[in-house]
């Protein structure tokens, strides 16, 4: 969104793109056009600033140096810089929600842009040399480059985006130069925002649904009654006291409380191949199709119970932050089970959602109650400690119990004090969050 070199913000590291030759004279009097109305809005918006780029340089343009500036619809970043430089791997650095109130925001070209939809033109060299406005061109006229221009590339919907271009040449661009970028820009625009919106759908859908269900809706799975059958384990979990908390505290403290609480679930979940389905209130529903990482346990359940033994540390690491502050602590409660769900659309042809349901899940959420009421924080069905047992996991008996709902009574489980043969020991905190 502005110059990379003013902010010090999230760093995407670099990474080689395909190197694009210069277009072929077959294709017209305008190549470049045709390759970005033809290719370029099916490629990664890194790739197109290097191909696009690099056929300017073919054709004569000086450039030494290309950055996109980009607004996204992203829950974490405000913006993106994408910079291209001869021979290097392209860069990307995102830029934090909040940038916009920063200095080096308020005193960078993209403001005018952004603000104003004016593009920027200096010379950084020479008697018209112009370099005290605006930070970035101080630094680019210590690197050597003798002239800089930024333009203006406006969505359909009004949202400010950017191309600048800065050359070494010692003549700076000529008007050539410009009226030839000048004349792509419609074209670079239409690329770019064709490639920006599939990015976003793409994020916004991973945000709101999770990665594999957000990858299935994307795909095509979205008529009511895509489901599909799958084994699997399955998460219920709640944050206990919320109710009377919500009673005692700020509806903004209210909110930080559960972000953290959601936080720390959602890390020990994904962290082991799981994929949150919903936030119900202060609760979470997960599943666990198939472990992930290389070297796991072949069972899906002995990903949930690495992934509880996450959460209880990482509430207890929570915790202790919250006493730093002050603050009371947290405890949560937590059922896994494993069998049969059904996976995918349900609801009302105006309004669906992608979940999980069945007897299983309900099973689930029996066991995160039981737990309440044993004063327990996990509670482990006897389907998933059976297996578990087999392949030398170890669990602690909590007895047999009815759960409302099932003709049978279940045996539950829970967690071993100890945890030395559980791959994550559990921290002498947790005892206090039971």
């Amino acid at each position: 969104m502005m110059e990379a070199e003013r902010l010090d913000d999230v760093s995407v590291p670099r990474t080689p793109v395909r190197r694009a030759a210069a277009a072929p004279s077959v294709l017209g009097p305008d190549p470049i056009g045709e390759w970005l109305a033809q290719e370029g809005p099916g490629l990664p918006v890194g790739e197109l600033i290097a191909g696009l780029s690099e056929r300017l340089l073919a054709a004569g343009v000086p450039i030494d140096r290309a950055t996109l500036h980009l607004r996204l619809l992203d829950p974490q970043f405000r913006g993106v810089s994408i910079e291209w430089r001869p021979d290097q791997p392209v860069e990307e650095i995102r830029r934090a929600h909040g940038v916009e109130l920063t200095e080096a925001y308020l005193r960078s070209p993209f403001m005018l842009i952004a603000e104003h939809g004016v593009g920027v033109r200096r010379r950084l060299t020479g008697p018209n040399a112009q370099i005290g406005d605006f930070p970035i061109l101080a630094d680019l006229h210590e690197e050597g480059f003798t002239d800089y221009a930024m333009m203006p590339l406006a969505f359909h919907d009004g949202t400010p985006n950017a191309l600048s271009l800065a050359t070494r040449n010692p003549g700076g661009f000529s008007e050539g130069d410009l009226r030839r970028v000048s004349s792509l820009l419609p074209m670079v625009t239409l690329a770019v925002e064709v490639i920006s919106q599939r990015g976003q759908v793409r994020t916004l859908l991973r945000t709101y649904l999770g990665d594999d269900a957000g990858e299935r809706v994307l795909a095509g799975t979205i008529k009511r009654g895509d489901v599909e059958r799958m084994n699997a384990a399955i998460w219920f979990s709640d944050l206990r006291g919320f109710t009377a908390m919500s009673e005692r505290v700020a509806p903004e403290v209210l909110i930080a409380t559960l972000n953290d609480h959601f936080e720390v679930m959602n890390r020990a979940i994904t962290a082991h191949g799981g994929q949150v389905m919903k936030l119900i209130g202060d609760g979470v529903l997960a599943v666990f199709p198939t472990p992930v990482r290389e070297g796991a346990c072949p069972f899906a359940g002995c990903a949930a119970l690495d992934a509880a033994r996450d959460a209880v540390r990482g509430m207890a690491e929570l915790n202790a932050r919250r006493r730093a502050l002050g603050q009371e602590p947290l405890a949560f409660g937590l059922g896994l089970h494993a069998g049969e769900v059904l996976y995918g659309n349900i609801g009302a042809p105006e309004r669906l959602d992608f979940t999980v349901i069945g007897q299983a899940v309900n099973e689930a959420s029996r066991l995160e109650v039981l737990a309440r009421d044993l004063g327990r924080t996990v509670a482990i069905s006897s389907t998933i400690a059976r297996i578990v047992e087999h392949m030398g996991r170890r669990l602690e008996p909590l007895g047999t119990f009815h759960l409302r709902g099932l003709a049978a009574e279940e045996e539950v489980y829970t967690l071993p004090e100890d945890c030395e043969d559980c791959g994550v020991d559990v921290p002498a905190e947790a005892a206090a969050v039971r």
